[in-house]
């Protein structure tokens, strides 16, 4: 098997998956994929491609794993997450939230 090299950086597979259980752990409510992609998007992160589809297939990876749980068509609400899991997704959302805000202040190169 072939892994693609990500960098930190990049809204993808644990850094994503991360991102998500604590957003929903902080909203302390159930949530859309809608409404995730909205919170994700305000802290300035960017997901490339189909947004929902990104968001659908990493919470179905934590709803198998129990972190996530689906109420409903595209509706999802925190699981049960141990407390060191927690915090170190709560590191892997603070890594992505950084770069994206290093990301927007730094000035586009002249071309």
């Amino acid at each position: 098997m072939t892994r693609r090299w990500v960098p930190p950086d990049e809204p993808l597979g644990l850094r994503l998956r991360s991102l998500l259980v604590v957003l929903l752990v902080e909203a302390g409510t159930p949530l859309t994929v809608r409404q995730l992609i909205a919170r994700i998007e305000a802290r300035g992160v960017v997901l490339d491609g189909r947004p929902s589809k990104l968001v659908s297939d990493a919470l179905r990876w934590e709803v198998r794993r129990g972190r996530v749980v689906r109420v409903g068509l595209g509706v999802y609400r925190s699981g049960r997450i141990a407390e060191t899991t927690l915090r170190r997704m709560r590191g892997r959302a603070r890594v992505l939230q950084e770069a994206a805000a290093q990301r927007r202040d730094r000035p586009e190169a002249a071309g």
